[in-house]
């Protein structure tokens, strides 16, 4: 099996362990539990990103991946960032527990809740665990060997999943979530360390490797800071404005959509991203031939399934969820529109390559301030739907930005492909559509089946501010 179908195999059996994992939780907690756990998993996530070398990027380009030195100081490098991490995010805690008992933090809010600091203390531990990851894992992806690793992602969040749905039979609360991700964690650090094929790590720093790393990784700690805002700065922003139910919808929304997302961020970052790098040290001028290459089918895919996602995602919460979750369908046809821009997500892979990050950071700034003013207006405007499709519409300035600006720097646009998706997208868009509109028999959340409800606008789920 190569390396591309053991990602697709292994990250399609994550998603789905992941949607049983939460089909079988969603019916024990509340949506409140969720929308305070995704806000606290944005801290956890925004730290390590904040503090990012790119060691496993670093690994992956490196040709000194069989050097011990080299290895052991990356390795050591990455523990004392997870223990970084995890002070930086008891001190987050501390500090939101003292604002929660000033009164500084907006009555309502998700960052109200009492129990969102102990979350996010709780967090902690899953940056050390991330630290002490084997970097066999990265030499594994270098090597296009994805099966070791596959197996272990899947084992990991199988016992996480398993952890969880055990403790909250018996006591159904937000902290199952929690132990759910330790236990995850846990499990992959075992297993990491114990694969046979490469090199065993030990503590050991050698400075002129360190400096080495560091002058790498300048640029991509940038990178992944803005990276991060431009990903989760709908979600630290909607926590302020909404409560936690109403976040939680959005959590659940936002995990069928990021599901797809996840799987094109991992066919890009561990197979097209190597397989053109090697295209790329054989012959720089394949670059550009080999990068349209890979981008057909990646295109192909999210453009259908943003069509589909578009006209049917609320049939598609109604099927899977009771229906305490209906405003998340909603929330979901919004969302799928991110889709169209998740195509690209092997771009800054490319920028990194020809030695350009510098490009990375920019067209995640875009993103950041797309993201940023498109929530405010929208929100200003109407309400928590305009929210919504600030979210969605935001997310594509940094991809349209990187298409105008940057792509044509390096001989990678190419207008002949761009029109032909938009052609593709646009067929499909029309086609789910007309599919849509036929007053058929549809399931309902008891799993009944019903007349499908007339197809009418999205009305907004909550007043504009006042």
């Amino acid at each position: 099996m190569n390396a591309g179908l053991w990602t697709l195999v292994g990250h399609g059996s994550s998603q789905v362990l992941r949607l049983l994992g939460n089909l079988v939780l969603t019916r024990l907690l509340a949506p409140e539990s969720f929308g305070v756990m995704a806000v606290a998993t944005v801290v956890s996530i925004g730290v390590v990103m904040f503090s990012d070398l790119g060691l496993r990027q670093v690994i992956v380009r490196s040709n000194r991946a069989g050097d011990p030195v080299f290895i052991n100081t990356v390795w050591t490098m990455q523990v004392l960032q997870g223990l970084l991490v995890a002070a930086l995010m008891v001190l987050i805690a501390l500090a939101l527990a003292f604002a929660q008992h000033l009164g500084y933090t907006r009555t309502g809010s998700t960052y109200g809740n009492p129990v969102l600091p102990w979350l996010i203390a709780g967090l902690s531990l899953s940056g050390v665990l991330w630290g002490l990851e084997s970097t066999k894992l990265a030499t594994a992806e270098k090597e296009m060997l994805l099966r070791p690793v596959v197996l272990i992602e899947l084992g990991s969040q199988v016992a996480g999943v398993v952890a969880m749905a055990a403790i909250a039979f018996v006591h159904p609360t937000v902290y199952v979530l929690l132990v759910g991700a330790l236990v995850a964690g846990a499990v992959k650090v075992t297993a990491s360390h114990m694969l046979p094929r490469g090199i065993n790590n030990r503590f050991f720093i050698s400075m002129p490797v360190a400096r080495e790393v560091v002058s790498i990784s300048n640029w991509i700690i940038v990178s992944s800071a803005l990276t991060f805002l431009s990903a989760n700065l709908d979600k630290l922003i909607l926590a302020w404005l909404l409560g936690s139910n109403t976040m939680g919808q959005f959590a659940i929304a936002a995990l069928l959509s990021g599901a797809v997302v996840e799987v094109v961020n991992r066919i890009s970052s561990r197979v097209t991203f190597p397989a053109i790098t090697r295209a790329y040290e054989r012959d720089h001028s394949e670059l550009a031939r080999t990068y349209h290459r890979s981008r057909i089918p990646t295109d192909a895919f999210c453009l259908l399934v943003a069509a589909f996602l578009f006209w049917f995602g609320p049939d598609v919460v109604r099927l899977l969820y009771d229906d305490r979750y209906l405003q998340a369908g909603e929330f979901l046809r919004i969302l799928a529109i991110t889709l169209v821009g998740a195509r690209y997500s092997v771009v800054p892979y490319m920028y990194l390559l020809v030695g350009r990050p510098g490009l990375m950071a920019a067209e995640q700034a875009f993103r950041l301030c797309g993201i940023l003013a498109a929530i405010v207006i929208g929100y200003r405007l109407y309400g928590t739907t305009g929210a919504m499709w600030g979210v969605a519409l935001g997310q594509l300035a940094g991809n349209l930005a990187g298409l105008v600006l940057f792509q044509p720097r390096l001989g990678l646009l190419s207008v002949k492909g761009e029109l032909a998706s938009l052609a593709l997208f646009a067929a499909a868009f029309f086609l789910f559509g007309f599919a849509h509109q036929w007053e058929g028999p549809h399931l309902d959340a008891n799993g009944e089946v019903t007349a499908r409800p007339a197809a009418t606008p999205s009305a907004p789920a909550s007043s504009a501010p006042r």
